[in-house]
């Protein structure tokens, strides 16, 4: 299914007759067998005209996309190429509805598939590829969260298959967006200890890294190459904490000397990672935080940072 199709689903109303409000209206053929055994994406339902908003719509589809599929059709259910594709349309539509409907449509989702464990099993895995693998372009870890409640909850799995989607299901409640951040003590270079909450700043981006990480090498020079967070740096609008979490306080003293004078160097004496505090999939893991240490972006990349403080730039916030 074409993304622009999806998105003309959303925006134009369907001109259809007394049967559009009706949700078991599909276009034909969800699951087809052939000769060369290829299957069709499952069809979109057909939407109401008197939903008229993106939202309204986008909530309405995602509720009800999943009813041509029979789950104890395994010829269907455990199709990867099938399922994956299927599984990426139904996400795609996520932005566009409320966080409330999302959480109704994962939770239907995950019910109808347990008629197939294996099914289930492979939804699992397409969630975390998608939702929670920082490479994925669709990563979103509040939408994983909602699966990971239900797998969390599901009698499908037994307690061993459990294990790591409950594990997850604790890590990534940590620090999400519009809680309070984890509060710890850092070292500065001059042997004096603060905590984050004692940290001053309007806008703080938190960054922990390793001296010793190329990537982190890598990112740090492209921080201190944005003209923008420079900027804000440079003015007091940002404050930039960089935490070393290596572990070797000898290391970290030399890397002083490469950090731009405007950053605050600090070096983790609390083992903030062994506490759980954050936890973070890798490095440098970024966060940024207003000035009561709410949390307002989570692991974030330079990229999303840089948009978060252009469009406020870009309303004369800054």
């Amino acid at each position: 299914m074409k993304i622009f199709y999806i998105l003309f689903v959303l925006s134009v109303p369907f001109l259809g007759g007394s049967r559009a409000g009706r949700a078991n209206v599909f276009e034909a053929g969800a699951c087809v067998r052939t000769d060369t055994t290829a299957l069709a994406e499952l069809p979109l339902p057909v939407v109401p005209q008197t939903l008229l908003t993106i939202r309204e719509r986008a909530a309405y589809v995602i509720e009800h996309f999943w009813d041509a599929m029979d789950f104890s059709d395994t010829f269907c259910s455990r199709n990867r190429a099938f399922m994956e594709q299927n599984f990426v349309n139904f996400i795609s539509l996520f932005p566009h509805a409320g966080q409330e409907e999302v959480a109704v449509a994962v939770k239907h989702l995950m019910k109808i598939a347990e008629a197939d464990p294996v099914a289930y099993t492979l939804l699992a895995e397409m969630a975390e590829k998608y939702l929670y693998e920082r490479e994925s372009p669709m990563m979103c870890e509040e939408y994983f969260l909602l699966f990971l409640e239900e797998m969390a909850g599901t009698p499908v799995l037994d307690e061993s298959a459990k294990v790591r989607p409950v594990y997850l299901l604790e890590m990534a409640g940590k620090n999400r967006p519009g809680m309070q951040a984890f509060n710890f003590t850092y070292l500065m270079p001059d042997g004096k200890r603060q905590t984050l909450y004692e940290t001053q700043g309007e806008r703080l981006l938190l960054v922990f890294y390793d001296p010793d990480c190329g990537h982190c090498r890598d990112v740090m020079v492209a921080l201190q190459g944005n003209a923008l967070l420079r900027r804000l740096a440079n003015t007091g609008r940002l404050t930039v904490l960089i935490v070393d979490v290596g572990g070797d306080r000898s290391v970290w003293q030399r890397s002083l000397t490469t950090l731009p004078e405007t950053w605050k160097p600090a070096f983790d004496r609390d083992g903030v990672r062994e506490r759980e505090g954050y936890v973070w999939r890798d490095l440098p893991a970024m966060y940024l935080l207003d000035d009561d240490k709410t949390v307002l972006l989570k692991e974030a990349s330079l990229q999303t940072v840089t948009a978060f403080f252009s469009e406020l730039d870009s309303l004369g916030s800054y």
